[in-house]
């Protein structure tokens, strides 16, 4: 197979397994001297991460339709918000926004008829990735049909607006899904910090007579066993 991967970087061949299917080489060492071309500041995008958010232009809308006239109308709707707008004018668009991870988004609006990539295709690709699972995706669009809203609900969406609509609807929608989303990642935050708080830090409680102690392991010739030192008693 050299020469189909004679142009691919990082692999430097091929082999047939015992199942008969064909694994890839990697080459580490081209892999290594690929990695010192990516400049990525890992400690920064971690601290961006976890910046808190204090007032409302800290939170990220992004609106994602084709139509000039309706992101306008959508990005007068969330005024009243003050949150900050970012828009994009298709899916693939909008796609390339949510993967680059350059801003920090709090909800999406999505149409669906859309070129290049519609608003089901769009959700179900956020969806892939599971930092957005929490993500809300509103959908926003002048298809009716029961069949449309299932779709909607399978790719992921969670909240589904049609056309017209009031501002006032708009904006109560996006504030209720914006607040139960930071709510939901205060909740994880503290989960998380609490999983990796170090057992050592938790004080010792001292052993008194007469408790039972801790089991152990130990190895032998049948496998693992699991047995109890027992301490003498005090005459």
């Amino acid at each position: 197979m050299g020469d189909y991967l004679q142009n691919i970087p990082g692999i430097a061949g091929a082999t047939i397994r015992g199942d008969g299917r064909v694994t890839l080489i990697i080459d580490v060492g081209m892999m290594m001297e690929m990695a010192k071309d990516i400049k990525v500041d890992i400690k920064a995008s971690m601290e961006s991460s976890k910046s808190v958010k204090e007032k409302p232009s800290d939170y990220k809308v992004l609106i994602v339709d084709d139509s000039k006239m309706d992101r306008t109308i959508m990005q007068k709707s969330l005024a009243p918000l003050g949150v900050t707008v970012i828009e994009a004018t298709n899916g693939v668009e909008a796609l390339t926004i949510v993967k680059s991870g350059e801003h920090a988004l709090d909800a999406m609006l999505i149409d669906i008829e859309m070129p290049r990539m519609d608003g089901y295709t769009l959700a179900g690709e956020i969806r892939k990735y599971s930092k957005y699972r929490n993500l809300p995706l509103i959908a926003v669009t002048s298809r009716t049909s029961k069949t449309d809203r299932l779709r909607g609900v399978e790719v992921g969406m969670t909240e589904y607006i049609t056309k017209p609509y009031s501002s006032e609807y708009l904006e109560n929608v996006v504030r209720k899904k914006y607040q139960t989303n930071r709510i939901e990642h205060e909740r994880q935050t503290k989960s998380g910090s609490k999983k990796t708080k170090k057992t050592g830090d938790r004080p010792k409680r001292k052993r008194a007579r007469g408790d039972r102690p801790a089991s152990r392991l130990y190895r032998g010739r049948r496998g693992v066993c699991d047995t109890y030192f027992k301490y003498p008693r005090d005459n």
